[in-house]
């Protein structure tokens, strides 16, 4: 009998492959062996079809005295002569086709149990970058510069004036300088700056509870610890009580909070809580009269019509200030366009004559302060560069003689001084082109007594 062994070359083997192809030499080629597949996900099926066939499938097994062979796991496929019924023209078929040479093999992946061949690929960790540092009202840059000098060295940070001129930008090199000029100028400055990654507060979720599960334990543990669990909020912030509103579907989203300090008397109201608008609501009492603080979030996806804007603004009595997020667009209140929920509130605000307080809109890090007194405060007239008597020619011809337009800008502190120069003149010329008047009183102003307790 002539016998004829065949070579099939594939590039990759699939496991839901090779069944299909042993099927095909075996019918077709009429094959004696088969010699693979290499993987054991692959081989496995071949091997079951094989001893159903009588046909020989080298089986590839570890050493019982192989270090790596793992003791829990068992990918052994049965040998033929396992199979529980045999009949003797099944085992002269057997004996006829069986194949009794050896095949070398080799591992091509050898080299990865070599600990000398491995590679370290695990990347450095970046150092986390420091938040910038806002200065505002800076008259003198030389003073604000000589007192950046006293705690750090000008090769540690970046300093730049922003359009408006007054607002001067600080960018630390690293997180130590960073902590260092916000410490020191925090002292004596006013400063606006970003909380660090490191300091920001996170919250603990703990999932798999059952909802008998008794947690005395883990609150006892948690206040041990320093941790705090309550079942009204999830920030505790030391002098401050936190009001919170959820969803009212009572998901992770949406939802409004409202910190004020233990000591300014204050009591809260009934939460406003809709799929359109989630408001937490504060009383707080005033010597003469009461005034409502709310706290508001209204989802983007929900249509809110003037009427339920008008609904909401009558819950909250005749005196409130209200502060959130509307996501609501006009240019009333700053914003480049018009939305149609824009439109609907503005209406709403022109209808019960409500002032609006915005900031700039094109960032969500900008706060509003608005502070809030219970008496009349009376303040002086800011001074000014310029008036009705200024003249505006005598001040076209000081800038145009004086201004030096041969000035070298080829260095940060070259524009900057340039920058501090243009400023000088400008003050200058104004104050010698405007008559000083004569400094006299300042008038004093009788309110009626009914006014301060409005």
């Amino acid at each position: 009998m002539e016998e004829c062994i065949r070579e099939t070359e594939l590039p990759i083997v699939f496991g839901a492959l090779a069944p299909g192809l042993a099927a095909d030499m075996h019918f077709r080629d009429e094959v004696i062996a088969f010699i693979g597949p290499a993987c054991a996900f692959a081989l496995e099926p071949v091997a079951r079809l094989a001893a159903y066939w009588n046909t020989s499938s080298p089986e590839w097994e570890t050493s019982a005295n192989d270090p790596n062979k793992n003791t829990w796991q068992q990918d052994r496929i049965p040998k033929p002569e396992e199979v529980e019924t045999k009949s003797p023209q099944t085992e002269n078929i057997k004996k006829s086709n069986t194949s009794t040479y050896a095949i070398p093999t080799h591992n091509q992946f050898d080299i990865l149990d070599d600990e000398e061949a491995t590679t370290d690929n695990k990347e450095t960790e970046k150092p986390p970058k420091p938040e910038p540092i806002f200065v505002t009202g800076v008259l003198d840059i030389n003073a604000l510069r000589n007192k950046l000098k006293e705690i750090t060295t000008t090769d540690d940070y970046t300093m730049t004036t922003l359009k408006s001129g007054h607002i001067v930008k600080i960018m630390p090199a690293n997180i130590e300088i960073y902590k260092s000029v916000r410490k020191n100028l925090s002292q004596t400055i006013l400063v606006t700056t970003y909380m660090l990654k490191s300091e920001r507060p996170y919250r603990v979720v703990l999932r798999g509870l059952h909802s008998s599960e008794d947690t005395t334990e883990i609150k006892r543990y948690s206040k041990k610890t320093g941790t705090k669990f309550t079942s009204k909020s999830f920030l505790s912030v030391k002098g401050y009580t936190t009001y919170n509103t959820n969803h009212p579907s009572g998901n992770a989203h949406g939802g409004t909070a409202v910190l004020i300090k233990c000591n300014i008397k204050h009591h809260s109201l009934e939460p406003f809580a809709t799929d359109k608008i989630q408001a937490t609501l504060i009383k707080v009492s005033g010597k003469s009269s009461d005034i409502t603080i709310a706290a508001v979030y209204c989802p983007p996806k929900h249509q809110i019509l003037r009427e339920d804007y008008r609904h909401f603004f009558s819950q909250l009595g005749h005196r409130y200030i209200i502060g959130g997020d509307w996501n609501a667009k006009h240019l009333f209140w700053g914003s480049r366009l018009v939305t149609t929920r824009g439109r609907q509130l503005y209406q709403a605000v022109k209808e019960l004559n409500l002032e609006c307080l915005s900031t700039d809109l094109t960032s969500d890090h900008s706060a509003v302060i608005l502070n809030v007194n219970d008496k009349i405060i009376l303040n002086e007239a800011p001074p000014r560069l310029y008036n009705k008597k200024t003249n505006w020619e005598e001040y076209r011809d000081i800038i145009t003689e004086e201004t030096q337009l041969t000035v070298s800008l080829k260095t940060v502190e070259e524009v900057e001084q340039a920058i501090e120069d243009i400023n000088k003149l400008i003050h200058s010329a104004a104050n010698r082109s405007t008559p000083q008047g004569k400094a006299g009183r300042a008038k004093e102003h009788v309110y009626p007594t009914f006014i301060g307790t409005v």
